[in-house]
């Protein structure tokens, strides 16, 4: 499975096991691949904080900022 897409208003693009999102008038938030299998991935949104992405199934990102102890986003296809 892969993340590369547009999620919403958002795009990802992964090349290298780098991690790019676009989202509009936001910074563009900037990360890496950390696992394949289940696919995560660690993204810096600059205007934000660190958030763990963990792709839940094909059309599902589940979000985690660093340091809290439970999802606090969803993202769908």
């Amino acid at each position: 499975m892969s993340v590369a897409g547009n999620w919403g208003e958002s795009v990802i693009t992964v090349e290298d096991m780098q991690v790019t999102i676009t989202m509009g008038t936001r910074p563009n938030g900037r990360g890496v691949v950390i696992c394949s299998d289940p696919y995560v991935m660690r993204v810096n949104f600059p205007d934000d904080r660190v958030y763990i992405g963990t792709l839940i199934n094909q059309n599902q990102i589940q979000w985690a900022g660093v340091g809290t102890l439970r999802a606090n986003n969803v993202w769908n296809r």
